[in-house]
């Protein structure tokens, strides 16, 4: 979806669906701690010249 402003700006909403996979180390289990580190970066540039006709 986007929304189109009276200025000229653009916004675009992207859904996303993402799965991480952690290793899982249970060998002082019931004590076992996990650690699942992971890292989203969104870059994304968009121009839109517009121009009325007369």
């Amino acid at each position: 979806m986007a929304q189109l402003h009276y200025d000229g700006q653009v916004r675009l909403f992207v859904p996303i669906t993402s799965r991480a996979l952690c290793p899982i180390n249970v060998k002082h289990f019931p004590y076992d701690m996990q650690n699942c580190t992971f890292l989203v970066c969104f870059y994304f540039i968009l121009k839109i010249n517009k121009q009325n006709k007369k």
